[in-house]
């Protein structure tokens, strides 16, 4: 037996395969294919809470970059002793950088907190470049180093899964 032929196709049917193919639901292009479908129109998961924590841990490490780097500007000679010598190292401009990191990790995290994209995407790449600044103290400080990488790859998560959940619920969605 054949299919229905247009005359006896629903209106329904009609509309899923007579439209533009780029205008269709991906669904419709290829009936075959397994594809994951969002459901936007539902009360955000659990993880909200997740992307709160992201944006207060994000707050929480501009305060520290903040901090450190007002330590180094205002006790710019640091001396290290090493074997065969003492070394030493003006932090004036390492101290300034982080300062100036630091206010802006603090704008990140309010941001997040406020379902702000810019702020969600800015969150995953201060995020990314913490967990990879953490291979440079891993030789020293593995057990730290580990928990901030763990750490940061829920914070980036959350925010990449997630993120559209937060602005649904901000909007009362």
């Amino acid at each position: 037996m054949t299919g229905p032929s247009s005359t006896e196709r629903s209106a329904t049917d009609r509309d899923a395969t007579d439209r533009d193919p780029i205008d269709r639901d991906p669904i419709d292009r290829d009936p075959g294919a397994h594809h994951v479908r969002t459901d936007t129109s539902g009360p955000p998961s659990a993880w909200v809470g997740w992307i709160w924590f992201a944006g207060v841990m994000v707050i929480m490490l501009g305060l520290f970059n903040l901090v450190y780097g007002l330590t180094a500007v205002l006790h710019d000679e640091l001396f290290a002793v090493i074997p065969g010598g003492v070394l030493l190292f003006d932090l004036t401009t390492w101290g300034w950088v982080h300062a100036i990191l630091g206010i802006a990790q603090i704008a990140v995290g309010a941001g997040i907190l406020r379902g702000m994209r810019w702020a969600l995407v800015l969150g995953v790449v201060l995020a990314v470049l913490n967990g990879v600044a953490q291979l440079i103290v891993l030789p020293y400080y593995p057990f730290w180093a580990l928990i901030v990488i763990a750490v940061d790859c829920l914070v980036i998560y959350a925010i990449v899964v997630h993120g559209g959940e937060l602005r649904r619920a901000l909007r009362g969605v």
